[in-house]
């Protein structure tokens, strides 16, 4: 009986989008990690959440960040800019969109483009109704 009630725990959540890996550069170097690199003034998107720890280096600048994992690591990411390299989790992603669509309303044009220094419009209106709605 207890197998059938964890199924139906389970089978009762309501279904998740998938978790996002993002890295922002607003740097003049080359971010580079796992194999993976990000043009200067470049974003990436996958579609698959990434946890641990992970070496990103930019420029000169090397930093082993650890990423979220468990709620807080559903979206992850990682910014480069004149503050360094830091790693982001959810709950940043969610309380820097929150800070941008109060200055911009439901504008996600202006959302991206305050948030993390910008991001593209469509990453900004697909995490706001993830994380918000």
């Amino acid at each position: 009986h207890m197998a059938l009630l964890r199924w139906l725990h389970l089978a009762l959540l309501p279904l998740q989008a998938p978790g996002i890996f993002f890295a922002v550069n607003h740097r003049g170097d080359e971010l580079r990690f796992d194999g993976r690199s990000v043009a200067a003034g470049g974003f990436l998107q996958e579609d698959v959440s990434r946890s641990g720890e992970v070496l990103f280096a930019c420029g000169s600048e090397e930093r082993l960040l650890a990423l979220a994992f468990g709620t807080a690591g559903r979206h992850v990411g990682v910014v480069a800019d004149t503050e360094g390299i830091r790693a982001l989790d959810t709950n940043d992603l969610q309380i820097a969109l929150s800070a941008a669509a109060t200055a911009c309303g439901r504008d996600f044009k202006c959302i991206g483009a305050t948030t993390f220094g910008g991001v593209p419009e469509t990453f900004a209106e697909k995490m706001f109704e993830d994380t918000w709605v």
